[in-house]
């Protein structure tokens, strides 16, 4: 079965969100970072696992 090379208006909606979600993570990530210096870096992935 061949894959349709044809991307739908909900298709290119749903790249374009994953987009800016995907690179605004990271422009806040380091802004956290920042904020919260090597000692909040540490509390943070401590605190997810």
């Amino acid at each position: 079965m061949a894959l349709a090379r044809k991307l739908r208006l909900v298709d290119f909606f749903s790249l374009g969100w994953g987009t800016m979600i995907g690179a605004g993570w990271l422009v806040l990530m380091d802004d956290w970072l920042a904020r919260g210096g090597s000692a909040g870096a540490m509390l943070d992935c401590k605190q997810i696992s």
